[in-house]
């Protein structure tokens, strides 16, 4: 029998335990879960029962208390239990139904309390009616008392059987605990003592053949290491070869040190330019800001200039209504200057009176002629303003504009130094990679070097010992 073959019937003898134990874990797990589950429908069974009575305790109470005080709050404990009560009754015949004596025990309960809460009703009532002797006779009659004694003795008996029912599965569950360690603790007893009888027996296949083999591996080695002497005359050559590429490595990397500096000055360069060039775009931005206040200096001196014209435009207006009155007043004044002629003598005041207006008059009507005169030499000049004042508008709107090229400008430019920058710094962490390159290209030169200084095999003595190992190759595979 080989290794392979001990190896095979231990482990599936091995695998077989553990498949069963694993089945047997499986149905024993079951087995306790439902225990289990058994038990905690005992505990709710007595938690139930328990209940019962609280919710009769309790409606009792709501009960005195309502008969003490003729109060309709104290009646609360009363409604809440009458709600819960045959709910819980319910829930019980339902849990209970695979035992049909505790079926008939709690009927018995449910009727004994239903008694009780009519005889808390009929109290209740009695107290709203204000029949306080009928009430008295009734609650001294003891007949509530009767039924909670008789009600607590049969519970009392559900509770004892329940308790009896539980020891019985508590019982079972213990086993079934036991059960379960003792399929565990068997299955590690098996499996440990078929990994040791393995063992055992691969230590007989395969061990003492394994020390022969290994002292003809030994006399193998011996062969191998007489022919280090002729490797030497190798690792001279080979030794001549790794200087001159030792030395080209050398200068490879003082010309990648030099190309590291000058990507640095070049890199120094241009954040020096990127510097610049930041100051360069805050002035343009400062120029720009200081147009764009100009621009809306003119644009408000364009508006007085609008509303200056519109108040000459209404000057003109109102010497155009001056003259006009001026030339109504003259036409007066010549009316009655011929009315004071028709007049004589008696109206020689009121010519001189109308000589005076017609002066007057035309004296307003040389001034309106001059207002005018000035209106329209004010508007010449306006509209020149105006003009000029356009033009600077313009001239501002070109400033901005050129402001703004140059900004944008100033930004490509730094966008394209930004990239220069990066692109010298992504050069200059290429040479130095490149230099740690070619300084462990170096080291490792180095370290073959000194391997081939050291290594000693003439290739023919390793064809030999090859074919010796071979030979003990075949061997352990006879026995594999």
């Amino acid at each position: 029998m080989n290794i392979k073959q001990v190896l095979v019937i231990g482990f599936g003898i091995i695998l077989s335990t553990v498949g069963v134990s694993t089945i047997a874990s499986v149905y024993m797990q079951s087995f306790l879960r439902d225990t289990e589950d058994w038990v905690v429908h005992t505990y709710d069974i007595q938690l139930r029962l328990k209940g019962i009575e609280k919710n009769l305790v309790d409606a009792e109470t709501g009960q005195r208390g309502f008969i003490y005080t003729d109060d309709e709050t104290f009646l609360e404990p009363y409604k809440l239990a009458t709600q819960t009560l045959n709910t819980n009754f319910d829930i019980l015949e339902d849990l209970m139904s695979n035992n049909s004596e505790q079926v008939i025990n709690l009927q018995n309960i449910r009727n004994l309390s239903q008694e009780k809460l009519d005889e808390l009703a009929q109290t209740i009532q009695l107290k709203r009616d204000n029949q306080e002797e009928e009430l008295l006779r009734l609650v001294k009659s003891k007949k509530g008392k009767i039924i909670m004694d008789f009600i607590r003795t049969d519970l009392e008996n559900m509770i004892d059987i329940e308790n009896q029912i539980l020891d019985r599965r508590l019982k079972q569950l213990s086993i079934a605990y036991q059960l379960v360690d003792l399929v565990h603790v068997g299955t590690l007893v098996i499996a440990m003592l078929m990994g040791v009888t393995t063992i055992i027996w691969m230590n007989k296949i395969a061990v003492d053949p394994i020390g022969k083999i290994s002292n003809n591996i030994a006399d193998s080695s011996s062969q191998i290491s007489r022919s280090i002497e002729e490797q030497e005359k190798i690792a001279q050559q080979r030794a001549i070869f790794i200087n001159d590429t030792t030395t080209t490595a050398n200068e490879l990397g003082v010309s990648y040190t030099q190309s590291a500096e000058q990507s640095e000055l070049a890199n120094a360069s241009a954040q020096e330019t990127l510097t610049i060039l930041e100051t360069g775009k805050n002035a343009v931005e400062n120029i720009r800001l200081e147009v764009i206040n100009v621009q809306e200096q003119v644009e408000l001196m364009a508006n007085k200039i609008m509303e200056l014209t519109k108040q000459i435009d209404q000057i003109g207006e109102v010497s155009d209504v001056v003259r006009s009155i001026a030339d109504q007043t003259n036409m007066l004044a010549l009316n009655a200057s011929v009315e004071a002629v028709r007049a004589g003598d008696s109206g020689n005041g009121f010519s001189v009176i109308a000589v005076e207006i017609r002066k007057l008059a035309d004296q307003s009507r040389e001034s309106t002629v001059n207002i005018n005169d000035l209106v329209i030499e004010i508007q010449k000049a306006i509209h020149g303003t105006t003009q000029i004042t356009q033009q600077g508008k313009e001239s501002v709107k070109s400033c901005f504009r050129i402001a703004q090229d140059t900004t944008q400008t100033f930004e490509h430019v730094n966008t394209s130094v930004t990239n220069v920058v990066h692109s010298n710094q992504q050069i200059t962490l290429n040479l130095k990679q490149q230099l740690i390159a070619v300084e462990q290209l170096i080291e490792s030169i180095t370290s073959i070097n000194a391997g081939a200084k050291d290594n000693a095999s003439s290739m023919t003595q390793i064809g030999e010992g090859i074919q010796q190992l071979n030979g003990v190759a075949l061997e352990l595979k006879k026995i594999v």
